[in-house]
């Protein structure tokens, strides 16, 4: 099995770039990041395997995205939109941070507080330690913890509530400040 890329904020940029000029100035697109690549570009994550978009990705997309992972070595998924289940409720493009523009090609992030409670939502290994990178950052956006815990279950209505969510926070907040 090939070993996968590992791509820094730079190298997302030049790949996103390049999708727009195989799109061409009259695809107009817009996607929305998240994920380790939206770390990277804000120099928080030194690298990311892949871009997670929460847009979903059609065939003219997938296709230059394919081409562009050929002329690379890079996975065909380079670009994917794998982060569509992890989309917080409500969240519309408009509040997203604007990332690169290039001819018809606009690329958005979510917000930071908002890719806080996504990665609480999938809290894998890696989700972990992005929360712990993330803390310094979205912690003053909540007024507490349980105000975190009201806005993660009111972006996924679907969530078990968990009886030590608050505790798992207050880790979090502990690892951040050993951290740093």
């Amino acid at each position: 099995m090939q070993r996968p890329h590992l791509l820094n904020g730079a190298a997302v940029r030049r790949l996103v770039v390049e999708l727009a000029e195989a799109l061409g100035a009259n695809d107009h697109r817009e996607l929305v990041i998240a994920g380790g690549s939206l770390l990277a570009l804000h120099g928080l994550r030194d690298s990311t395997i892949d871009v997670d978009s929460l847009t979903p990705l059609d065939e003219t997309l997938r296709n230059h995205i394919a081409q562009i992972a050929a002329q690379h070595g890079l996975r065909t998924d380079w670009l994917n939109d794998h982060a569509l289940p992890f989309r917080p409720l409500g969240l519309r493009p408009e509040e997203c941070d604007v990332l690169l523009e290039h001819l018809g090609l606009r690329l958005l992030g979510v917000p930071l507080p908002q890719l806080f409670l996504m990665k609480l939502d999938r809290a894998q290994e890696q989700d972990v330690a992005d929360l712990v990178r993330l803390w310094p950052i979205v912690s003053s956006t909540f007024r507490s913890v349980s105000q975190i815990v009201h806005e993660y279950l009111a972006a996924y209505p679907n969530a078990r509530e968990d009886p030590f969510l608050e505790q798992f926070l207050h880790d979090v907040a502990r690892r951040s400040h050993l951290r740093n």
